[in-house]
């Protein structure tokens, strides 16, 4: 957890959180309906998926901050 923690704080301090958007697809219509933003940290190449992450997030209740950081980026 300490990692984790460390990993966050580094990722909020450096501004890395990176929206990648997903299409969601209508079953009926095989057109896009809307995307979702999906959020990654990124350092260069490398990019780490948010299931490293969320779970901490949601726990200490600064989700609501990476909303905000991923809104911001549109």
């Amino acid at each position: 957890m300490k990692k984790i923690r460390h990993f966050v704080k580094q990722s909020f301090n450096k501004d890395s959180f990176t929206p990648f958007y997903q299409p969601i697809i209508c079953a009926e219509s095989d057109k896009i309906a809307h995307f979702e933003a999906l959020a990654r940290v990124c350092d260069g190449d490398t990019c780490v998926s948010a299931a490293t992450f969320i779970d901490y997030l949601v726990e200490t209740e600064r989700i609501i901050d990476l909303d905000k950081v991923i809104l911001e980026k549109k």
